[in-house]
């Protein structure tokens, strides 16, 4: 989850007034070119809110509610989740053990 804080999420912010986004955005400052360099320095929240300097609101709200409270509470999609039926497409080989008629001599048995 740390390392979604640091793309995708930072760019979901409070607005008063929203408008579309820059076309040419800056991306985030590293500081280094090696990823798991940078991760292993920013390994703890504390070290996340130093590099972040307070620009991520998400970052900072998830940091506060360490457990399921009411803050987690308003956002938990599983609770409206009954009775979903996914459509499901499972593609194999002729020698794949996941055909169907290896599968319905695995699970006949």
């Amino acid at each position: 989850m740390l390392a979604a804080n640091f793309g995708f999420y930072s760019a979901f912010k409070p607005m008063l007034e929203p408008s579309l986004p820059p076309k040419n955005s800056a991306p985030f400052d590293f500081g280094t070119p090696d990823g798991y360099e940078f991760y292993l320095r920013v390994a703890h929240a504390e070290s996340g809110q130093a590099v972040l300097k307070g620009s991520n609101p998400l970052f900072n709200d998830q940091l506060l509610h360490t457990t399921y409270d009411d803050y987690w509470k308003a956002r938990d999609l599983s609770r409206h989740m009954k009775n979903i039926k996914c459509a499901v497409m499972t593609v194999g080989g002729w020698f794949d053990e996941k055909t169907f008629p290896a599968l319905s001599r695995r699970f006949t048995r």
